[in-house]
This record gives structure tokens, sequence and C-alpha cells, in this order.
């Protein structure tokens, strides 16, 4: 950001920089921030020398940056499968805003399960895939254990609800190459979910069996909307709920198939 017609700096005068917010958000939008980090302002000049040094790095009076930001409260609902860096790859899937990770502007006549979800600022991964839970409302009630043994065609059992007087669509996504990526082609299966359904049971089945030799954990990422954007694992929708779960392979199914609800 460029400081231009600075007056010259006296001791105990406050001066107004540009607005910063832009640079602020880009900070915070990072894969790596996190509440509490520090921020650091550098300012530099040509002309006549002024310096801004930090007030407790130095032995006398120095300016004090003060910045004011205020967060908007937000009306959507994220993800929050593992999202270690910008991209795809082992472990690593687009979950936060930065990465272009699934939003839906929440209400309360569409939604997976039994709860409406709850509002976030942004997607809270973790390795578990539950730090939605964990923060906020634990919305995202759905069995919280699947598991799938090589050779089996997964298929899940999801309770949705659609009250908002369109049609709607349910997609599930299911890592099985362990990439990182939500495929449409070969990862994702869909279902219609009929205006009226109020705490309706779906089932959904793979098109491909789990393969042999995978690591034990993947995941598996649920969207529902009346919005066809929805449709990929990936951006904005207008309505309806996003769900990430951990995915066990190599376990033992207990039941004919594994039900969320």
């Amino acid at each position: 950001s460029t400081w231009d017609n600075v007056p010259e700096w006296e001791d105990n005068e406050t001066y107004t920089s540009p607005d910063l917010t832009s640079i602020v958000q880009e900070i915070i939008d990072r894969g790596d921030w996190a509440s509490e980090s520090l921020v650091i302002m550098i300012t530099g000049g040509t002309g006549d020398l002024r310096r801004a040094e930090s007030f407790d790095g130095s032995g006398g009076p120095g300016p004090v940056l003060n910045i004011t930001y205020t967060v908007p409260p937000s009306t959507h609902d994220f993800g929050d499968a593992p999202d270690t860096g910008t991209g795809t790859g082992v472990g690593n899937y687009q979950t936060k805003t930065n990465d272009n990770g699934p939003s839906h502007e929440v209400t309360n006549t569409l939604f997976i399960g039994s709860l409406a979800p709850d509002l976030e600022l942004n997607g809270n991964q973790n390795t578990a895939a539950n730090g939605d839970d964990i923060t906020g409302t634990a919305d995202e009630n759905a069995q919280q254990f699947l598991s799938f043994s090589p050779g089996d065609i997964p298929e899940v059992r999801i309770t949705a609800t659609n009250l908002t007087g369109s049609s709607a669509t349910l997609a599930a996504w299911l890592d099985l190459n362990i990439n990182g990526v939500f495929d449409n082609a070969n990862e994702r299966v869909t279902v219609t979910v009929p205006n009226g359904s109020n705490q309706t049971e779906f089932t959904l089945i793979f098109p491909e069996a789990v393969p042999s030799g995978l690591p034990p954990v993947t995941y598996m990422r649920l969207r529902l909307s009346t919005d066809s954007a929805a449709l990929n694992s990936t951006g904005e929708a207008d309505d309806g709920e996003v769900e990430d779960h951990r995915v066990f392979i190599n376990g033992s199914i207990t039941d004919d198939v594994q039900k969320c609800y």
C-alpha cells in the first residue's frame, strides 16, 4: 500500500494510513494463519526519511500502529477435511476459502442430518474432519465411524431435509485413490432429494469398489443444495450444507451399509 502526502511527524500525534483492510485480509486468508498469530507491519519511504519502529523494540518513544479490524458475520457453512496448503495431495483437500473450499449459504429448510448447519467464517479443517463439530454446534451428526474393506462397493445412508419448495441434489464423494481430489468422474454419486423431504433417508452407492493396498484413512464429502454448483466438490453454493467425514479403510463393516443420521 502506498501512503502519499504524509505530513512531518511529531511526537504524540496521530497519523492515519491508507485503508489496509485488503492487506490484513490477505494475511488471515493464508492456510497457516491461526488465531493470535502476529502481524508485523513495515513502513519505508523515499525523499525525507520517516521511520516507524516497534514501540516494544525501541528504548525511546516510538509510533504505535493500531489496527481496527471488523469481522463481518458469516452466513455460510464450510467443510472440515484436512487442508494443509494450497492445492491438493495426500491428506490435503480443498477446504478453506483461500483454496476454493466448498461453502453454502445457510438456511433452516435444507440440510443434512437432523440439525441445520451452524455459521462459520472458514473451513475448520483438521485430520479428524471434525473441526466443524468442535467449533460451534455439533451439527455434523452423521455417524463418525465409517469403515470399508477392499472389494466393497461403498454404500451409505444419508438423512436429509428439503423444505425449500424446489428439488435438491445430494452429492457424495469418496476419495478412493487418496490423492486429495474428490473426482466427479469416478468418485461421486448423486441422488435427488425432493421438496417435502423431512428427515428422509437416502441411499448412495459409490461407482467403484474399494481397491486393495490403500492407506488406512481417506475422506468423504457430502453436499446438499438446490444449486447445481454443489455438484462439484469445491466452490460456493447458494443454499444447503457441506459435510466432510473421515473414512477408515481395511476395517470391518458391522452393518450392511454405513448409515449417516
